[in-house]
Parts: C-alpha cells; structure tokens; sequence
C-alpha cells in the first residue's frame, strides 16, 4: 500500500502538542479503516530546530490521508507521496560509525 508523508507546523518547546497531534491522526484512521477506507498510521518525528513534525501514513490515497487529517483537527497539513527506500532495519545497531 502507498505510503503518504504528512507534515505540520510544530513549535519548538511543544513536544507535547506533537504527541497529541499524533494520537489524533492515528484515532482519525483508525476512524476511516473502520468506515471502510484503508488508512493506517505507522510515526510521527518531531525535528524541534524545524518547528516541524512529520507523521506517516499507509493508505489508498492521499485524499485518504488529507480527510484522516481533516477529522483530526490538524488544519493545513502538507501531504506528500512517500518512497520507501531499501536500507537497514532500526533493530540492527550501527557500530563504529564516525561523523
């Protein structure tokens, strides 16, 4: 299933406003899944230095995605189409990586 990249505005200091936005998004598919469209919510990461969040999503469109963020309440949100790209797990630990 395509995967959909949707980011926000999120204020430096609020950690906690990111958290709620993400359990929102993540209630509001669960929402349209049990309506009948196929929308799933997977993360959220929050880059405080951007004051920008970014959740993604699997569903069948990104209209999926945009009413999923419509029905949370999470105003002008960017929704973009996502690739994957093939790489290491995060279970796997990278050692002896130098900057």
């Amino acid at each position: 299933m395509p995967e959909y990249l949707v980011e926000l505005y999120a204020a430096r200091g609020d950690e906690r406003g990111v958290r709620l936005a993400a359990e929102r998004l993540s209630a509001a598919c669960d929402q349209l899944t049990r309506g009948g469209q196929e929308v799933r919510y997977l993360r959220s990461i929050f880059v405080p230095e951007d004051e920008t969040s970014f959740s993604l999503c699997e569903a069948e469109s990104a209209e999926s995605v945009r009413q999923a963020v419509s029905i949370a309440g999470l105003g002008s949100a960017h929704v973009s189409t996502a690739v994957p790209v093939p790489g290491r797990s995060p279970e796997v630990r990278q050692e002896g990586i130098r900057s």
